[in-house]
């Protein structure tokens, strides 16, 4: 928690030192942190990762861990590099990096498993970001617009998340472990040169039509609440499908489903959802079906890029999708197919608008 822009009276500062001592700080830390004007932030590193830790490469010298490895592991992770500013590792942390290392030394080689290093990184970054940012516009800012004291929502905030962070650990486990079994039960391939994994799916690309102009006259509010909804309705029509989002992009979103009359229906009832919104600007998707490469969590290939295309060239609250799907799809209306002009593809492609699921 930063503190506020304005700074904090003696009394407050008086308070959160008081704080910190209670929770087992240095006072030289102490004292760097109000120097620094972080006496916040400090309360919840020690309220969530302890008051203490072992240097990193002591930690790495006491295992006789190769260094230059848990280097290029942790930064992979999304750390600052270690030899730079070196961090104190905490319980358990030695342990996650050391597996990472065995995992990588004796299962599935060292180039996939920093492959891995990286997507945990991002994806536990950006949920960071997200709970951390939730709390401060939810709670901290009306907290202090309320006059309560910021010692107080800094106290309120580390003991929080003493008691939560062990509950989303488990939480996030259990949802490892379901997706796990989804994607282990999942058909797949292998490339010719038997280097990555393939599958076969329908790749879909939907984007909300002008929000560039839009954005640029709203306020953030109001982006944020357009946002989210449209996020909501995403998440609303893929449920019934079989739809899985891969990324979000903002005003718009990369999805995979396994059954093309499925990912149609889906299409078109997002497309209806968005256009009977009433607040956001129509959706375009674009659809296409084949072989993609699956990398680190992610989907690359003539596929996908067909995919982005053809949501590009899509008319404003209409689905477009390629051969490949019109001849997978069984129980979907498609119009008659046409030739579309693709940036980047040298012919033209044939395309056919759903009517209907």
């Amino acid at each position: 928690m930063n503190e506020p822009d304005y700074g904090l009276s003696a009394d407050d500062r008086a308070a959160l030192r008081t704080y910190l001592m209670e929770l087992g700080a240095d006072p030289a830390r102490i004292d760097e942190a109000d120097e620094c004007r972080s006496l916040g932030p400090l309360a919840v590193e020690i309220a969530v990762g302890g008051g203490s830790g072992t240097p990193f490469f002591e930690v790495l010298a006491s295992a006789g861990t190769d260094v230059d490895t848990a280097v290029q592991l942790w930064r992979a992770l999304g750390f600052p590099d270690p030899r730079v500013s070196e961090p104190l590792l905490q319980a358990g942390e030695d342990d996650s990096l050391r597996l990472l290392m065995e995992v990588g030394a004796e299962l599935l080689g060292m180039d996939t498993t920093m492959t891995i290093a990286r997507l945990i990184g991002a994806s536990t970054s950006q949920l960071a970001d997200a709970l951390v940012d939730a709390f401060r516009m939810q709670v901290e800012v009306p907290g202090l617009t309320a006059g309560t004291p910021y010692p107080d929502l800094v106290r309120g905030y580390a003991e929080l998340l003493q008691a939560a962070i062990p509950q989303l650990q488990q939480a996030l486990g259990n949802c490892l472990r379901r997706h796990l079994v989804t994607a282990a039960a999942s058909a797949w391939s292998v490339d010719e040169d038997n280097v990555t994994a393939r599958r076969d799916l329908v790749v879909g690309f939907a984007d909300l039509v002008g929000w560039t102009s839009l954005s640029r006259s709203s306020t953030p509010a109001r982006i944020a609440q357009l946002v989210r909804r449209f996020e909501q309705h995403l998440a609303d029509a893929a449920a019934p499908h079989g739809v899985r989002v891969v990324k979000l992009l903002g005003d718009g979103a990369m999805f995979v489903c396994a059954d093309a009359d499925a990912a149609c229906a889906f299409a078109m009832q997002l497309a209806a959802a968005v256009g009977d919104d009433g607040e956001l600007p129509p959706v375009r998707v674009g659809l296409a079906a084949g072989l993609v490469m699956a990398l680190g969590g992610d989907h690359h290939g003539d596929v996908v890029n067909l995919a982005a295309r053809l949501g590009a060239v899509a008319p404003a609250g209409g689905v477009l999708a390629d051969d490949a799907v019109r001849s997978r799809a069984a129980r979907t209306l498609f119009a008659t197919s046409s030739p579309a002009e693709l940036r980047g593809f040298p012919a033209p492609v044939s395309a056919s608008r759903v009517l209907r699921d």
